[in-house]
């Protein structure tokens, strides 16, 4: 595996700055987001079931796909990570924007990322040595991803939670800021993992972007066909939900666990195909409501 020198930006900006976002993610979660989705818990119980069930199948399938057209074991590496990612909170804005279930988009978020504690790296470990024996499970070691999640994820999440529960009026009108922010760091970090691979960059973007779209194009199909067994709204909430990943913690823990900047480049060119294929199916769903309002319209 390629070794990756550590800097500032993998050591300290990085997870000092991906723990500041986590924190207002859970500031968008106040506790009437939780009621509403338990109250329509089916909507809920499919929407975990496509992240953390069926995402990890799909990119264990997408690897294997892959692997016979020369894919790197890093790149592929990377892949296994992503599908052991809790959800992105740029998808609450979409599932906004295109008319969804926008609390239960949230509260997805909100859980996945708690629950990322242990399976992500369960996940990881599980599918690594599915694919390639435990060789690569000494290089990725349990208690150190359970470590970087709880630190840098769950604990965030949680007081972002609490303070929201107790500081609602701050919370509402620090949650805009912290999306803005969030949306510059990932491309930052993207960047950065894109410029640490300028070396064979268009070899590996080759290997990358391809799969990175089967896996985002599968996962939404999946999230559409999971929805089918609730309402329009809460459907189209789960397909948002399937497609988006928080990219920004599986650079993280690429150059953090995996030592490997050429892993990074599976959640950092996958980032740029969810925001593509997920702003586009929003903008498709949003226009199809502004349609159908136009024409029930009297004239």
């Amino acid at each position: 595996m390629a070794e990756l020198e550590t800097s500032i930006v993998t050591d300290v900006v990085l997870p000092a700055v991906l723990a500041v976002l986590m924190f207002g993610m859970g500031l968008a979660t106040p506790a009437r987001h939780f009621r509403a989705a338990a109250t329509r818990p089916r909507g809920l119980l499919l929407g975990l079931a496509g992240q953390l069930l069926v995402l990890p199948v799909l990119a264990v399938l997408v690897v294997v796909l892959f692997d016979p057209t020369g894919m790197e074991r890093d790149i592929a590496l990377g892949f296994l990570l992503l599908g052991a990612l809790p959800g992105g909170a740029t998808s609450n804005v979409l599932a906004h924007v295109c008319r969804g279930d926008t609390a239960l988009s949230i509260v997805l978020t909100a859980i996945t990322s708690l629950t990322a504690l242990l399976m992500t790296p369960l996940v990881v470990l599980g599918a690594t040595a599915i694919l390639y024996g435990d060789g690569v499970q000494t290089t990725l070691p349990f208690l150190d991803v359970v470590g970087l999640v709880l630190v840098i994820v769950t604990i965030p999440v949680t007081a972002g939670i609490l303070v929201a529960r107790r500081r609602p009026r701050f919370a509402a009108a620090a949650d805009r800021s912290f999306r803005i922010a969030g949306v510059a760091v990932l491309a930052f970090v993207v960047a950065w993992a894109i410029y640490e691979n300028r070396v064979g960059f268009w070899d590996k973007a080759a290997q990358t972007v391809p799969a990175a779209l089967a896996l985002n194009l599968a996962a939404m199909a999946a999230g559409w066909m999971l929805g089918r067994f609730t309402d329009g709204a809460q459907r189209r909430s789960i397909v948002i939900e399937a497609g988006f990943q928080n990219g920004t913690f599986g650079i993280l823990l690429a150059t953090s666990q995996l030592d490997s900047a050429t892993a990074a480049l599976s959640p950092a060119f996958y980032s740029l195909v969810m925001f593509a294929s997920g702003g586009l199916l929003a903008m498709l769903w949003a226009r199809k409501d502004a349609a159908g309002a136009d024409v029930a319209t009297p004239a």
